[in-house]
């Protein structure tokens, strides 16, 4: 993080922090919340995450976890100065065990690739973070 997005090493080892507390929270409150409502909860089918440079690995590390734990497939769009953390994170899922079939990793620039995945009839949701430039598009 440090070397591709400028974060300092201080505030990139918090957010390592961050993204590892995602992976033990979601788990764990979603299996309380299905016990406590217990109800059927249904996949919506897929989600893209769509991450911001400022906050490249926590913020996708939890959009990625939110949208698999429900039962989605899930597409992984990062910022364009957050590609080369992104392909990391998506090592660390796939070493955890999670296929590309049901996790991928869309390396695409803001503009016509991102209007193409926002439209796409593939994508039944999108989890977003980021500028209001880009919100803007996606609405």
């Amino acid at each position: 993080m440090a070397n591709e997005t400028g974060k300092p090493f201080t505030q990139s080892d918090a957010e390592i922090s961050e993204a590892i507390d995602f992976l033990e929270y979601y788990p764990l409150t979603f299996g309380d919340l299905n016990h406590q409502l217990d109800a059927t909860l249904l996949p919506r089918g897929t989600g893209l995450v769509i991450g911001p440079w400022n906050f490249p690995l926590a913020i996708p590390c939890g959009g990625i976890v939110q949208s698999l734990i429900t039962g989605n497939t899930t597409l992984l769009k990062p910022a364009p100065e957050a590609f080369h953390i992104a392909q990391a994170l998506m090592a660390c899922f796939r070493d955890a065990g999670i296929c590309e079939d049901v996790l991928d990793l869309a390396l695409c620039q803001e503009g016509p690739d991102l209007d193409a995945l926002v439209q796409s009839k593939h994508i039944n949701f999108i989890l977003f973070t980021g500028s209001t430039t880009t919100a803007k598009t996606i609405l």
